[in-house]
């Protein structure tokens, strides 16, 4: 990565150095163990640094290249790989489910397209794929067959449903069931994706010979579920999760966001067109809200906000409300956020972008509000573009 003088690239070097002593007080303070963060334009990065632990409870230094499980953001992988697919003319942004797995057409489930799946539109079950147990999690194909059982919570397009596992499962399924070799989903985004963007620390679930770096998941909010902590037993090289199953680096997030902001390149290697980005960045769900929010609006815990999504992709759209890019990031920031730890988003109206990957996995809502302040701090700090 190219670090270049913040000064020379339109920031305040005193604001910006603001947001590392922020995330030091933090640390200090307990609300998580660490994080590595990297703020960047497209004449290069900025900001690049390591903060607190990798690993708390046996007080491992957290490091620039300390290896991190995605969460949530490997939605964003999985997206990125169907949009590849649109504009090679496997996939259409419109092709029916059904189309390419007809068992999938069953209880109220007939009309979801590729676009449902990307917008969390497609009436599908919300959290845990009902049939799936902790030993079949991690497998991809044991997922799709109990999720073509599964009903439909609503119709297509009637409102908005955070798919927590289904949606980007049946999204990797299509995209799996175009490739002319026939190859698993871990294979698919290592050899089409991963490794011709130069990500050669990242992979769908674990490999062995890096276990020893990953941080661990450790719940540090108190409405955090202990259970969580399973997954850093259960995941490994064999592990399928299309939602949220990849592990990461900070780099390799930082080429993946690079590669969004320089409009689908990346080292003279394309990925995506312009085109499909101007897509990908607009709010595709108005301002209707999210019922994966609803109860804790209803008891206060939230404050009522609209859904954004974008086109796979969370985005920053319009008015103030509680936003993890930031409020005063422009409309049009678009990124990806992973339960309580992990957030990325790429500002193309500021030629912007930020990597913050954590460990310590906080209430989500306390996650919301702590990237929100982040957020904000670097786009207070940029006074020229």
């Amino acid at each position: 990565m190219q670090k270049i003088d913040p000064a020379k690239a339109g920031f305040d070097a005193r604001r910006l150095g603001n947001l590392g002593e922020i995330i030091q007080r933090d640390i200090d303070n307990v609300m998580y163990d660490g994080c590595v963060v990297i703020v960047a334009r497209k004449s290069g990065v900025v900001f690049h640094e390591a903060f607190g632990f990798a690993e708390r409870d046996t007080k491992r230094k957290m490091e620039k290249g300390s290896l991190f499980h995605t969460m949530s953001t490997g939605k964003q992988f999985t997206a990125a790989m169907a949009l590849n697919r649109v504009e090679l003319g496997d996939l259409r942004l419109t092709t029916m489910v059904r189309e390419l797995v007809p068992e999938f057409a069953t209880r109220g489930k007939n009309a979801v397209n590729l676009f449902h799946l990307l917008t969390h539109t497609a009436g599908l079950v919300t959290d845990m794929i009902p049939g799936i147990t902790l030993e079949t999690w991690g497998n991809l194909e044991a997922n799709i067959k109990a999720l073509c059982g599964t009903a439909a919570i609503n119709l297509p397009g009637e409102r908005v449903t955070y798919s927590a596992y289904a949606g980007a499962a049946m999204t990797a399924e299509m995209v799996r069931r175009v490739d002319p070799k026939k190859r698993a989903w871990r294979d698919i985004v290592r050899q089409e994706m991963f490794e011709p963007l130069g990500m050669m620390e990242t992979a769908a679930g674990l490999p062995n010979s890096r276990r020893d770096r990953i941080c661990p998941i450790m719940p540090r909010g108190e409405k955090v579920r202990d259970d969580v902590k399973m997954v850093n037993q259960m995941i490994n090289e064999e592990f399928e999760i299309p939602a949220g199953g990849y592990t990461t680096t900070a780099e390799d997030m930082h080429r993946f966001v690079t590669m969004l902001l320089n409009k689908g390149e990346l080292d003279g290697f394309r990925f995506l067109s312009p085109a499909t980005l101007e897509l990908v960045a607009q709010n595709h769900t108005g301002d209707d809200d999210n019922i994966w929010y609803g109860r804790d609006v209803v008891e206060g815990r939230w404050p009522p906000q609209p859904s954004n999504y974008g086109l796979g992709f969370f985005t920053r759209g319009e008015g103030v409300h509680p936003m993890p890019f930031g409020a005063l990031a422009s409309p049009r920031t678009f990124g990806g956020l992973g339960h309580g730890s992990t957030m990325f988003w790429i500002d193309p109206v500021r030629d912007l972008s930020m990597v913050f990957l954590s460990t310590g996995l906080i209430d989500e809502w306390d996650n919301f509000q702590r990237c929100q302040r982040y957020s904000d701090v670097v786009h207070a700090s940029l006074l020229s573009w």
